[in-house]
């Protein structure tokens, strides 16, 4: 996947390829201008049962506040918060947490 497109996007998140999925958010991430959009995307993806996907997730959700320098902070915070106690991707919820409060 290599240009960007909502379509491409979406289809890839309806193929349910775990690779394609991780790939899409992380080609959504660095090229869609509505971060707004982006962030709800990658909140649904953080109840994902895949590890990665969840994973990629978290970790974009930095991402996003370091290129478009807002979120909607609280929301987002509270959604991570609750992914603390989830092993799997404590680590990334704590680094993405301090993304957050570095770049907003």
């Amino acid at each position: 996947m290599s240009s960007y497109s909502r379509y491409s996007i979406e289809d890839a998140f309806a193929n349910g390829d775990e690779k394609g999925i991780c790939d899409a958010i992380l080609l959504m991430t660095f090229n869609d201008p509505d971060w707004k959009w982006v962030q709800n995307k990658l909140l649904d993806f953080l109840s994902s049962p895949s590890e990665s996907i969840r994973g990629v997730s978290v970790t974009c959700l930095g991402h996003l506040a370091r290129i478009h320098g807002v979120l909607e902070k609280e929301k987002v915070i509270n959604k991570l918060s609750s992914l603390l106690a989830d092993k799997d991707v404590s680590g990334q919820v704590e680094s993405a947490m301090e993304d957050i409060e570095m770049f907003l």
